[in-house]
């Protein structure tokens, strides 16, 4: 049998805790073993405990889930769930936390959810075992740029030279965080990218970013041209192609299907609108998405890059694509978004 995941459950009210103690009682994988009200007391017990996950509240007494998630990612590094009311002044302290290190969140459990109480506990099971598997080696504190220069007016003419496809999935948030506040605001290329995460929070992500982005960051707008120095972010619930209307790339963007693979249905068609002018990053994900379409864009001409396995949060993705081809390039996050600058620079 293998190990329980060891938990440690940080939050001020004693209600809440005992809420998550029922949440998981039919989780025999998950063992809770301590709990804290406050930051400063998570902080001693992470060192004598040893938890493989923490589960953090933002708003706390004495020290607030923020400062503590910086204090654990120097002292001891794991993983961390942050509760997060996504409210706009909370969705900004939950992104704010994924740049320093935590692996993902989870709103607090609600009878106004739209998920049933079972719904919530499954949930909240799953991000557990998922962020039980993260390497430690993989968390790490995403450094802010400066945002765009709105004074500035790039000199690129409405043609992209590049078109460029992104697939994220578990662990998505942290990869897109690193990636796109990188990207040089004259790049002649456009951008697209695949979250799969629901709506609410990606409306919310796209908004975060495109603060600290020097590129603009927008959602997905069916029949929008993918235009240069722009990303466009799908979420969960979309699929999103790339097609030619009258030489322009053009999003065309439906209601996705149940358990389909979206990162493919991207890339491929991404290969065939952009053959040789684009290119398809595979980021943080489970699963085998993105291994068809990265294949089929490469036969078109196109460039196949990756994130680096031992940075990705969820490795399995951009593994498998490795096991399966030879890469153009693959590295973390940043370097990514360094080497666009560099070679896709027109």
């Amino acid at each position: 049998m293998n190990k329980a995941i060891r938990l440690l459950i940080v939050d001020d009210s004693k209600v809440f805790r005992k809420i998550i103690h029922k949440m998981l009682e039919a989780a025999q994988d998950i063992e809770i073993v301590g709990e804290a009200a406050d930051g400063k007391q998570a902080l001693e017990l992470a060192g004598s405990l040893l938890p493989d996950v923490v589960l953090l509240d933002v708003n706390m007494p004495v020290m607030d889930g923020l400062t503590t998630l910086k204090h654990l990612m120097v002292r001891r590094p794991t993983p961390v769930l942050m509760f997060s009311a996504f409210t706009k002044a909370g969705a900004t302290l939950t992104f704010e936390a994924l740049r320093f290190g935590a692996v993902d969140f989870i709103q607090k459990p609600s009878g106004l959810s739209e998920q049933t109480a079972d719904e919530q506990s499954q949930t909240l099971v799953r991000k557990i075992r998922l962020a039980a598997a993260v390497r430690v080696g993989a968390l790490r504190y995403t450094r802010q740029v400066a945002g765009k220069d709105k004074s500035l007016k790039a000199e690129l003419s409405s043609q992209n030279h590049y078109l460029f496809g992104l697939v994220a999935r578990e662990g998505g948030y942290s990869s897109l965080l690193g990636l796109l506040p990188h990207l040089d605001q004259k790049l002649a290329a456009g951008f697209v990218a695949w979250l799969w995460e629901p709506a609410a929070h990606v409306d919310a992500f796209a908004s975060y970013l495109d603060q600290y982005s020097r590129i603009n960051i927008m959602r997905v707008q069916d029949n929008a041209v993918l235009s240069p120095g722009s990303c466009w972010i799908a979420s969960a619930d979309e699929q999103v192609e790339v097609r030619l209307h009258f030489g322009l790339p053009r999003l065309s963007v439906e209601k996705a299907p149940k358990n389909f693979l979206a990162g493919d249905v991207l890339l491929h068609s991404l290969g065939a609108a952009g053959g040789v002018r684009s290119a398809g990053i595979v980021l943080s994900g489970k699963g085998h998405d993105g291994l068809a379409g990265s294949r089929r864009l490469v036969q078109n001409g196109g460039t196949c890059m990756i994130q680096s396995p031992d940075n990705c949060l969820c490795p399995e993705m951009a593994s498998n694509i490795a096991n399966a081809f030879e890469v153009h390039w693959e590295g973390d996050a940043q370097q990514l978004a360094s080497h666009i600058n560099r070679a896709f620079f027109v």
